[in-house]
């Protein structure tokens, strides 16, 4: 599909001048238990759960292969944005994104991990970075953070219509229900 990014908002920036050239469509699995990483009622502003596979676009994430990056003091903190879109149905054409969005930038447990409109640009606590585990499988971490203390984590364990939610741990000893699989859907 050809369509563009959403755009750096405010404090954020790309690494590269250039606007990303490609956009990339991904599957997230929770762990390895057939349940994806989905937008509640694929609508922006909502919560994130686990769910089967049922081929919507709540369930499609798009990674632009350009990071973008917030500047936080002396320290510059990069990674992607994870993101949903959907036409208007209003017949106005428009791209309505809806970007991995960690609520209000909490840093605690339990915090909620949403879908958020991000059409005015990509913020902070919408960067995300991906940490490859020894398994295989990826920690998905706030970049603003430094990306250490917290990951993306299916509250009470994995199972169908839980919650996605930050939860502390560190890269040695990341739960399995904070754990997640990357499928490639091609072009």
């Amino acid at each position: 599909m050809d369509i563009p990014a959403p755009p750096p908002g405010p404090g954020v920036t790309r690494m590269s001048t250039a606007a990303a050239s490609a956009i990339y469509p991904f599957l997230i699995e929770a762990g390895n238990s057939n349940l994806y990483l989905s937008a509640s009622g694929n609508i922006p502003n909502s919560t994130t759960v686990v769910w089967p596979q049922n081929g919507t676009t709540g369930q499609t994430w798009w990674v632009p292969d350009t990071p973008y990056c917030y500047y936080d003091g002396p320290y510059q903190r990069c990674g992607f944005a994870l993101f949903n879109y959907r036409a208007q149905n209003e017949g106005t054409g428009r791209t309505v994104y809806s970007c991995l969005n960690v609520d209000a930038s909490a840093m605690r447990n339990n915090t909620n991990v949403l879908t958020w409109n991000c059409d005015d640009g990509v913020a902070k606590n919408e960067i995300w970075e991906f940490y490859l585990l020894a398994n295989g499988r990826h920690a998905l971490k706030p970049a603003w953070t430094g990306g250490f203390d917290y990951s993306a984590n299916v509250a009470g364990g994995i199972g169908k219509n839980h919650s996605v939610v930050l939860w502390k741990d560190n890269l040695d000893n990341v739960p399995a229900n904070s754990q997640w699989q990357l499928y490639y859907l091609g072009d």
